[in-house]
């Protein structure tokens, strides 16, 4: 905002009027905080029943598409665009970005996983955030794998 602010025509094609410069970086900066917290808090508190990590992937990527489209929207109000234009970009952008996101992740976890660095997906101590007893990171602290000496992480 700062580098556009020295740039009016700039700014005010993307960002929206620079005589409000102050209210733009209160509103970048309060909704960074709010519409970050979205997904993790939707992922914790749904499906606590059951657990159904499916289901709470579901529940968050739902989330985090809605606060992209109302971002996008107000986007479009700000700058006077398309909102459908501007709405299907940011979606679009947003699933590509969280889709690359999810398919690095497993790798990194499969990756984590061969080098015995975390215990494989399907025990029952992955499913509670734990290292696995005999894991080399348990190894490497020096702790005996025994069900009460799990390391939280």
């Amino acid at each position: 905002l700062v580098e556009l602010r020295q740039t009016p025509s700039k700014f005010a094609e993307i960002v929206g009027h620079p005589e409000r410069f102050g209210f733009h970086v209160f509103i970048t900066f309060v909704s960074y905080i709010v519409f970050g917290l979205v997904a993790p808090i939707t992922y914790g508190f749904s499906f606590r029943e059951s657990d159904d990590k499916g289901k709470k992937l579901i529940a968050m990527s739902a989330a985090s598409v809605l606060c992209v489209i109302l971002l996008a929207i107000a986007k479009a109000k700000v700058t006077s665009k398309s909102y459908i234009k501007t709405t299907l970009q940011y979606v679009a952008i947003g699933v590509a970005a969280s889709g690359l996101s999810y398919v690095t992740g497993k790798y990194v976890r499969k990756l984590l996983e061969k080098l015995g660095w975390i215990t494989d997906s399907n025990s029952p101590s992955s499913h509670y955030g734990v290292v696995g007893k005999g894991s080399s990171f348990s190894r490497m602290l020096g702790r005996k794998a025994s069900r009460d000496a799990y390391l939280y992480y």
